[in-house]
């Protein structure tokens, strides 16, 4: 539920009109099923810093991040960053969702599975349901790469984060 009065530009763009925003029930009332998330699983997206910077205007962090490594800072991270791990892996000039499910031939894949889980108005990029749908694509179809099939937990996590958590990552155990 928005905050403040959406600009056209937005609504266009996210498919939202303010009388079905009207209708939905303030992200507090899903915040302890968040909570319980990510107090026991990491989450994954594509642009860490935008996701955990949406989550913390919505709701502060109530936890330090230390479920997984001895990280300080206050966040809902850390984050498995499908942009970051894209980047350092696969470098390329454009690393947008949009570009990365097309050069990975997982157009037909998403496009169906939109069609499928997503509300109609909802069903393409810059909508939660629909990017977050391509990013879980981009994170399977990252894994299942032969060079990084094998690869640990702590590295996927290394590779998704800023140089600050990176250094911090080094030689901690996750568990």
């Amino acid at each position: 539920k928005n905050r403040r009065e959406i600009p056209e530009e937005e609504r266009n763009c996210h498919g939202i009109s303010a009388n079905q925003l009207d209708q939905c029930l303030d992200f507090s009332v899903y915040l302890p099923q968040f909570i319980a998330w990510r107090s026991q699983n990491l989450f994954c997206s594509h642009n860490a810093i935008f996701e955990d910077s949406l989550l913390n205007y919505y709701c502060p962090v109530v936890f330090q991040a230390k479920t997984y490594l001895n990280y300080e800072k206050r966040c809902w991270g850390p984050w498995l960053d499908t942009y970051n791990l894209y980047r350092r892996c696969f470098p390329n000039r454009d690393n947008t969702l949009q570009v990365l499910i097309k050069m990975h031939h997982l157009e037909q894949l998403l496009f169906d599975l939109g069609k499928k889980l997503c509300p109609r108005t909802r069903n393409k990029y810059h909508c939660a349901l629909f990017d977050a749908l391509a990013c879980a694509l981009l994170l399977l179809n990252f894994i299942k790469q032969k060079d990084f099939n094998s690869k640990t937990l702590a590295w996927l996590l290394q590779k998704s984060s800023s140089r600050e958590l990176q250094q911090q990552l080094q030689q901690k155990t996750l568990f």
